[in-house]
């Protein structure tokens, strides 16, 4: 009975934690008013094309009906958007726009609440430690920026996939390989949420696959397991990544941009500061938490935990790297010409 009180408890408690921050995050999203952010307007109307397209017989639809008064725009074709079937889906059955969106964004938060939670205790194997990442990560602020200041749908859906990916290449290099699957998902999800998040993701992955290849070649079956789950991920994707390669061979496509990369390069003191700013280098400050994460890794080294500690310094390392790329200090003025567009 006692054993049964306490699990009671406990699960009372993650229960409520859960809640709680579901709640705080999505705090804005229970107001009457829609929090709208720089690309609101598209973003609605890539939910509401896709609603009309579905019901004028459209499935799926690659060219958005509404865009350009009703002339129709091929948006679909370069910009992913498989999960806004969900918002669309509402509009179908009779939410409007507003709701629609907002159940949306609750949506998105629980999954990443759920998917940091599974990661992160696949990783560290503490139930506790797992609903920390959760907390955090769910409350980002460049999370919650893109949601509420600048709307950036497709980066918002790309964060459910992150910590599956991170959970993959630990299963990949520190377990046995067992759950392929995770690649796989989430390395679909990222392309069908976000292509610029796909592609870091999958830039970073290819380095640290090249860097552990040896280790690889020693371990043929996941060698062999890995290119089977990217054949796998082709497939899955095929109905975006075939669409878009076959317009970008056959039809003449021009961007135009005034702004270079080295124009987002942000300094120092603005990453580490405290005030928000979208007109000083669109940066978006990490203020504190930098701090606060390096203190619950020292806080770490006792801890029955610490056997962890190699990959967590790697990815804490892996994260001032990071940093340090957006930064000032990275030499993006001697880049190829390929990252001034």
């Amino acid at each position: 009975m006692i054993n049964k009180l306490t699990i009671s408890k406990e699960s009372l408690f993650f229960i409520s934690i859960f809640i709680i921050t579901i709640f705080i995050t999505c705090l804005p999203m229970l107001s009457r008013q829609l929090p709208i952010g720089d690309d609101w307007e598209y973003h609605l109307l890539r939910i509401e094309s896709i609603k009309v397209g579905v019901l004028s017989g459209q499935f799926p639809v690659k060219v958005n009906p509404i865009f350009f008064n009703n002339f129709g725009y091929g948006s679909s074709l370069f910009y992913p958007d498989l999960f806004l079937y969900i918002p669309a889906f509402l509009r179908i059955i009779g939410f409007g726009i507003e709701a629609s969106y907002k159940l949306f964004i609750i949506i998105i938060t629980i999954l990443c609440f759920i998917s940091a939670y599974y990661s992160g205790m696949g990783i560290i194997k503490s139930k506790y430690t797992a609903l920390t990442i959760s907390i955090i990560y769910c409350m980002s602020q460049y999370r919650l920026t893109n949601i509420y200041t600048r709307f950036a749908l497709g980066e918002v859906q790309a964060f459910i996939f992150l910590p599956l990916l991170v959970y993959g290449l630990y299963n990949l290099f520190e377990e046995e390989f067992d759950k392929p699957w995770l690649l796989i998902i989430s390395f679909s999800g990222l392309l069908y949420c976000h292509i610029i998040s796909f592609l870091i993701t999958v830039i970073f992955s290819i380095i640290i696959i090249i860097i552990k290849f040896k280790y690889l070649t020693n371990h043929p079956l996941k060698l062999k397991r890995l290119f089977v789950s990217f054949f796998i991920f082709l497939g899955f994707t095929a109905s975006f990544w075939i669409p878009l390669l076959e317009q970008m061979n056959t039809n003449p496509l021009r961007t135009q941009s005034s702004r270079m990369m080295r124009d987002f390069a942000v300094s120092i003191p603005s990453i580490f500061g405290n005030n928000y700013s979208m007109t000083s280098g669109n940066n978006i400050p990490i203020g504190i938490s930098i701090t606060l994460l390096c203190l619950f890794r020292l806080m770490l080294i006792n801890k029955e935990i610490s056997n962890n500690k190699k990959l967590i310094d790697e990815f804490l390392v892996l994260g001032f790297i990071l940093l340090f790329i957006a930064s000032d200090l990275f030499p993006w003025n001697k880049m190829p010409i390929f990252f001034e567009n």
